[in-house]
Protein backbone atom coordinates (compact mmCIF):
# COMPACT_ATOMS: atom_id res chain seq x y z
CA UNK A 1 0.00 0.00 0.00
CA UNK A 2 3.03 2.28 -0.04
CA UNK A 3 3.07 5.26 -2.37
CA UNK A 4 4.83 8.68 -2.49
CA UNK A 5 3.63 11.29 -1.08
CA UNK A 6 3.38 13.28 -4.13
CA UNK A 7 1.35 10.74 -6.43
CA UNK A 8 -2.57 11.81 -6.22
CA UNK A 9 -5.32 9.30 -4.95
CA UNK A 10 -5.36 5.79 -5.08
CA UNK A 11 -2.91 3.74 -7.11
CA UNK A 12 -4.07 0.77 -9.55
CA UNK A 13 -3.28 -1.25 -7.22
CA UNK A 14 -5.47 -0.38 -4.46
CA UNK A 15 -8.28 0.62 -6.93
CA UNK A 16 -8.15 -3.12 -7.69
CA UNK A 17 -7.54 -4.33 -4.01
CA UNK A 18 -10.71 -2.02 -3.27
CA UNK A 19 -12.76 -3.90 -6.13
CA UNK A 20 -11.48 -7.37 -4.79
CA UNK A 21 -12.53 -6.46 -1.35
CA UNK A 22 -16.29 -5.00 -2.38
CA UNK A 23 -16.77 -8.18 -4.61
CA UNK A 24 -16.16 -10.56 -1.83
CA UNK A 25 -18.25 -8.94 0.98
CA UNK A 26 -21.14 -8.98 -1.99
CA UNK A 27 -21.02 -5.22 -2.78
CA UNK A 28 -23.01 -3.61 -5.56
CA UNK A 29 -21.96 0.10 -6.43
CA UNK A 30 -25.02 1.68 -4.47
CA UNK A 31 -22.28 -0.39 -1.28
CA UNK A 32 -19.83 0.66 -1.95
CA UNK A 33 -20.98 4.59 -2.64
CA UNK A 34 -22.21 4.68 0.63
CA UNK A 35 -19.04 3.75 2.21
CA UNK A 36 -16.93 5.32 0.34
CA UNK A 37 -18.60 8.18 0.96
CA UNK A 38 -19.36 7.73 4.50
CA UNK A 39 -15.28 7.57 5.10
CA UNK A 40 -14.66 10.46 3.38
CA UNK A 41 -14.24 9.97 0.01
CA UNK A 42 -14.80 13.18 -2.25
CA UNK A 43 -17.36 13.34 -4.76
CA UNK A 44 -16.93 13.08 -8.60
CA UNK A 45 -17.68 17.01 -9.42
CA UNK A 46 -19.77 14.72 -12.66
CA UNK A 47 -21.48 11.74 -11.39
CA UNK A 48 -21.81 13.33 -7.55
CA UNK A 49 -20.98 10.00 -6.40
CA UNK A 50 -17.37 8.58 -4.86
CA UNK A 51 -14.87 7.27 -7.39
CA UNK A 52 -11.73 5.10 -6.71
CA UNK A 53 -9.97 7.18 -9.48
CA UNK A 54 -10.76 10.53 -7.47
CA UNK A 55 -7.14 12.08 -6.83
CA UNK A 56 -7.78 13.69 -3.69
CA UNK A 57 -8.65 9.65 -2.38
CA UNK A 58 -6.20 9.08 0.90
CA UNK A 59 -4.77 6.25 2.04
CA UNK A 60 -6.40 7.04 5.66
CA UNK A 61 -9.82 6.64 3.36
CA UNK A 62 -9.30 3.12 1.55
CA UNK A 63 -7.89 1.81 4.78
CA UNK A 64 -11.25 2.93 6.66
CA UNK A 65 -13.18 1.35 3.50
CA UNK A 66 -11.31 -1.57 3.66
CA UNK A 67 -11.97 -2.42 7.49
CA UNK A 68 -15.71 -2.32 6.96
CA UNK A 69 -15.56 -4.72 3.71
CA UNK A 70 -13.40 -7.02 5.69
CA UNK A 71 -15.54 -8.52 8.08
CA UNK A 72 -18.54 -9.03 5.71
CA UNK A 73 -16.27 -10.76 3.64
CA UNK A 74 -15.32 -12.75 6.40
CA UNK A 75 -19.23 -13.28 7.36
CA UNK A 76 -19.58 -14.63 3.69
CA UNK A 77 -16.71 -17.01 4.13
CA UNK A 78 -13.94 -15.37 2.20
CA UNK A 79 -10.93 -13.76 3.01
CA UNK A 80 -8.71 -10.53 2.36
CA UNK A 81 -5.18 -9.76 2.78
CA UNK A 82 -4.25 -7.83 5.56
CA UNK A 83 -2.11 -4.76 5.29
CA UNK A 84 1.73 -5.08 6.33
CA UNK A 85 2.01 -4.79 9.78
CA UNK A 86 -1.69 -5.38 10.98
CA UNK A 87 -3.19 -9.12 11.30
CA UNK A 88 -6.05 -7.14 9.87
CA UNK A 89 -7.77 -4.04 8.28
CA UNK A 90 -10.17 -3.55 11.08
CA UNK A 91 -6.74 -3.48 13.31
CA UNK A 92 -4.99 -0.79 11.47
CA UNK A 93 -8.31 1.22 11.66
CA UNK A 94 -8.50 0.72 14.83
CA UNK A 95 -5.15 1.63 16.04
CA UNK A 96 -5.55 4.69 14.27
CA UNK A 97 -8.63 5.20 15.72
CA UNK A 98 -7.16 4.66 19.10
CA UNK A 99 -4.48 7.72 18.44
CA UNK A 100 -7.49 9.81 16.60
CA UNK A 101 -9.77 9.67 20.24
CA UNK A 102 -6.47 10.68 21.93
CA UNK A 103 -6.36 13.44 19.72
CA UNK A 104 -9.96 14.85 19.93
CA UNK A 105 -9.64 14.09 23.43
CA UNK A 106 -6.90 16.54 24.08
CA UNK A 107 -8.55 19.22 21.50
CA UNK A 108 -11.60 19.32 24.07
CA UNK A 109 -9.39 19.04 27.07
CA UNK A 110 -7.72 22.19 25.60
CA UNK A 111 -10.69 23.90 24.97
CA UNK A 112 -12.35 23.50 28.61
CA UNK A 113 -9.53 24.07 30.11
CA UNK A 114 -8.19 27.16 28.54
CA UNK A 115 -11.73 28.81 27.58
CA UNK A 116 -13.95 27.46 30.62
CA UNK A 117 -15.85 30.32 29.51
CA UNK A 118 -16.49 29.25 25.98
CA UNK A 119 -16.68 25.39 26.45
CA UNK A 120 -17.49 23.18 28.70
CA UNK A 121 -17.58 18.95 29.50
CA UNK A 122 -20.84 19.03 27.07
CA UNK A 123 -18.68 20.02 23.76
CA UNK A 124 -17.95 16.14 23.33
CA UNK A 125 -21.20 14.97 22.91
CA UNK A 126 -22.25 18.75 21.05
CA UNK A 127 -19.55 18.16 18.11
CA UNK A 128 -20.48 14.15 17.71
CA UNK A 129 -24.03 15.18 17.81
CA UNK A 130 -23.52 17.99 15.45
CA UNK A 131 -21.01 15.39 13.01
CA UNK A 132 -23.57 12.60 12.79
CA UNK A 133 -26.68 15.01 12.39
CA UNK A 134 -24.90 15.85 8.76
CA UNK A 135 -23.99 12.57 8.08
CA UNK A 136 -25.49 12.20 4.79
CA UNK A 137 -23.92 8.45 4.03
CA UNK A 138 -27.04 6.56 5.04
CA UNK A 139 -24.23 4.49 6.45
CA UNK A 140 -24.72 4.49 10.46
CA UNK A 141 -27.55 2.88 11.94
CA UNK A 142 -27.47 4.48 14.98
CA UNK A 143 -26.17 8.16 16.63
CA UNK A 144 -23.27 7.68 18.89
CA UNK A 145 -23.29 9.57 22.05
CA UNK A 146 -19.30 9.78 22.55
CA UNK A 147 -16.17 9.34 20.75
CA UNK A 148 -15.48 5.93 22.06
CA UNK A 149 -18.76 4.81 20.05
CA UNK A 150 -17.72 6.50 16.86
CA UNK A 151 -16.00 4.40 14.05
CA UNK A 152 -13.07 5.64 12.47
CA UNK A 153 -14.57 7.87 9.69
CA UNK A 154 -16.99 9.80 12.45
CA UNK A 155 -13.83 10.19 14.39
CA UNK A 156 -12.16 12.11 11.59
CA UNK A 157 -14.79 14.24 11.18
CA UNK A 158 -14.83 15.31 15.12
CA UNK A 159 -11.46 16.19 14.74
CA UNK A 160 -12.23 18.58 12.12
CA UNK A 161 -15.30 19.80 13.68
CA UNK A 162 -13.39 20.78 16.97
CA UNK A 163 -10.10 22.46 15.09
CA UNK A 164 -12.87 24.30 13.17
CA UNK A 165 -15.21 25.14 15.67
CA UNK A 166 -13.01 25.72 18.83
CA UNK A 167 -10.42 27.13 16.40
CA UNK A 168 -12.58 29.70 15.07
CA UNK A 169 -13.77 30.87 18.49
CA UNK A 170 -9.94 30.98 19.71
CA UNK A 171 -9.20 32.97 16.88
CA UNK A 172 -12.46 35.36 18.07
CA UNK A 173 -10.89 35.09 21.73
CA UNK A 174 -7.32 36.22 20.20
CA UNK A 175 -5.83 32.51 21.50
CA UNK A 176 -3.48 30.24 19.90
CA UNK A 177 -4.45 25.92 19.55
CA UNK A 178 -1.73 24.43 21.34
CA UNK A 179 -2.81 20.73 20.68
CA UNK A 180 -4.05 21.27 17.00
CA UNK A 181 -4.09 23.71 14.25
CA UNK A 182 -6.43 26.06 13.62
CA UNK A 183 -7.91 25.85 9.61
CA UNK A 184 -7.21 28.76 7.29
CA UNK A 185 -11.53 28.80 6.69
CA UNK A 186 -11.52 28.93 10.43
CA UNK A 187 -9.91 31.96 10.25
CA UNK A 188 -11.25 33.61 7.47
CA UNK A 189 -14.46 32.88 9.32
CA UNK A 190 -13.13 34.10 12.69
CA UNK A 191 -12.22 37.25 10.37
CA UNK A 192 -15.74 38.28 8.66
CA UNK A 193 -17.50 37.78 11.96
CA UNK A 194 -14.92 40.45 13.81
CA UNK A 195 -15.52 43.10 11.75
Amino acid sequence: MAKSAHEPGWSSRQCTMFFIACNAAGWNSAHRYMVMNHCGCPLDSKTKRPSVKHPNNTNRQLEMAMSFAEPVARSRGKSIRPPSKYKSWQAAAEDRAGRMRSHARLIISEATRRAPGMFDEGLESYVVEHVCSHDHSGFMESTPESIDQCDPPTIHKVIECLRAYVGRRFVEAGMNAQSFSIPKSARERAARRTR
